[in-house]
């Protein structure tokens, strides 16, 4: 893996302390000491559409804000993939990490890897998110050909997005 994506229901606290979890998970699988190299992982609180009331909105952005800085997530977002909203910000911020440390892989001699998107929780049928993932990721000095997206629609809570 080269870089990873946590993805939270932003309107289920569970669904939020579940990405937690699975950062913790992330970082005894990724470990730098034991891989060699350091993978950036972020965070995207998705279904921010979902919420009506504003001052509901300011909390949940508030515990969103302190879980990702407890967990030190390399970046946090807050958006709704149904209307598109800091998706390719979360992506192009995820892929400016992912050029960045790969590049010093390079440096020391390892070789470039190409790009596959997993996910833990659901696939992902917006050919439109589909097709603008593809896009920006095509714009990765080390772009694959395709965006491989999988998926299990039987797990509740979080969401993992791995680049390898």
């Amino acid at each position: 893996a080269v870089g990873c994506i946590v993805v939270c229901d932003v309107a289920r606290k569970a669904s939020i302390d579940a990405a937690c979890l699975w950062k913790a998970e992330l970082e005894k699988c990724l470990n730098p000491a034991k891989i060699g190299y350091r993978v950036p992982v972020i965070l995207i609180a998705n279904k921010v559409d979902t919420l009506m009331d504003v001052q509901e909105s300011f909390v949940i952005g508030a515990y969103v804000q302190r879980t990702a800085l407890k967990m030190n997530f390399d970046g946090w977002f807050i958006g709704s993939a149904k209307n598109n909203e800091k998706i390719s910000e979360a992506i192009e911020f995820l892929l400016g990490k992912v050029t960045k440390e790969q590049s010093k892989r390079v440096l020391v001699g390892n070789s470039g890897a190409s790009l596959e998107m997993h996910s833990k929780r659901e696939r992902v049928s917006s050919p439109k998110l589909s097709s603008q993932m593809t896009n920006l990721i095509h714009l990765s000095s080390r772009a694959p050909s395709a965006v491989e997206i999988h998926g299990d629609k039987e797990a509740q809570d979080g969401r993992v997005c791995v680049i390898a």
